[in-house]
């Protein structure tokens, strides 16, 4: 029993630092900030795969927190989209720097669960949702998503 926790730790541990190296190596090749998962950067490329070009326009909902709007930023380098909708509680000073590079972006800082913030959303090819279970324990996530869609 002791050995099998072992391994786990072991292999948590590893990925660990297999997650913190791609992060310092992302932050030194594109700049993109240490938190940037390439998991999550992998979900984006196959959705955009899958599309095949139909998508356009995305709505990122509490993409700041620890990446900046990198997620939004990665996918208008590389898949051009003409319009980004942020929505996050705060706008980090770096996501704001950030933003005067592009013309795509439109930023809005509120919850995404109040209505308000949601009846300022345009339609939206995409919508990403990253890590907010982390972080929004409270609303009613079927409420939420029967909005949104």
């Amino acid at each position: 029993m002791i050995i099998i926790i072992i391994r786990i730790l072991k292999n948590f541990r590893l990925k660990r630092f297999y997650k913190g190296v791609y992060g310092l190596w992302a932050k030194i090749r594109y700049g993109y900030p240490i938190y940037f998962d390439r998991s999550k950067k992998k979900l984006i490329d196959t959705l955009f795969d899958l599309a095949n070009g139909d998508i356009n326009t995305i709505t990122d909902l509490g993409g700041i927190y620890k990446v900046h709007g990198a997620y939004s930023f990665y996918t208008i380098q590389k898949y051009h989209v003409s319009k980004v909708m942020e929505i996050d509680t705060k706008l980090t000073r770096e996501y704001l720097e950030l933003c005067k590079k592009f013309t795509q972006i439109t930023s809005l800082e509120a919850n995404f669960a109040d209505a308000e913030a949601i009846s300022k959303i345009e339609n939206a090819d995409a919508l990403y949702l990253f890590d907010v279970l982390l972080h929004q324990v409270d609303p009613d996530w079927d409420e939420i998503l029967e909005l949104y869609s």
